[in-house]
């Protein structure tokens, strides 16, 4: 996903929660194997999901974060200014997208694309289908995590100063499928160690290996 795509996913997320429903001020708590059919949104909460619970919608906040236990189902997670953690064995099955918040994904679990602005997305033996796309964020792949498709660093069109090179870190045998393409202006660097490895291209980015 593009910056211009995530920031716009931003702007629309805002004016939908406030104008079909959303909880305003307000958290979701959704229980241990509990089934939830509808759409779970709030503005100014978080949302937290039990182990074992199944979401069939998406699940969205502003100014909050979201975390989801072991070995639940849901279908989209998003949030602007906040943070998103997926539990162990959890499956996304479309995309992790936050605005203004980190990302991180414990072991077993999945999703089919990840994507943030302004914050560090961690796998820890996690899966991501399709993309990882970042704007001014490390990304930290470890124990056997998978990218099915690329990495992408996406041009700032802000501010594109950093006091140190971003870090794309794969470990422990994580693989990216695809390439490592870095659109930024700013110095990254990708660090390759305990068999760590990309199958495709590195574009833009210093390679070092250890």
């Amino acid at each position: 996903m593009k910056q211009k795509n995530l920031t716009i996913m931003g702007l629309l997320l805002v004016t939908v929660l406030l104008g079909t429903g959303a909880g305003i001020n307000e958290s979701i708590r959704v229980g241990a194997g509990e089934v939830r059919d509808k759409d779970l949104s709030t503005v100014n909460g978080s949302i937290n999901i039990g182990d074992d619970a199944q979401i069939n919608g998406e699940c969205s906040t502003v100014n909050g974060s979201i975390k989801v236990g072991s070995d639940a189902m849901v279908e989209n997670l998003a949030t602007v200014n906040g943070g998103i953690h997926v539990g162990v064995g959890t499956v996304v099955d479309k995309d992790v997208t936050v605005v203004n918040g980190s990302i991180t994904m414990d072991s077993g679990s999945q999703a089919g694309e990840v994507s943030n602005i302004n914050g560090r997305i961690k796998l820890h033996g996690a899966q991501v289908a399709g993309d990882i796309s970042t704007v001014n964020g490390d990304v930290d792949l470890e124990d056997g995590s998978r990218v099915g498709g690329d990495i992408i660093i996406q041009k700032n069109k802000g501010k594109n100063h950093r006091d140190a090179p971003l870090k794309i870190t794969l470990d422990g045998d994580s693989v990216v499928e695809g390439s490592i393409i870095v659109k930024a202006d700013f110095e990254v660097e990708v660090h390759l160690t305990n068999g760590g490895r990309v199958m495709g291209r590195i574009e833009g980015a210093e390679v070092i290996e250890k």
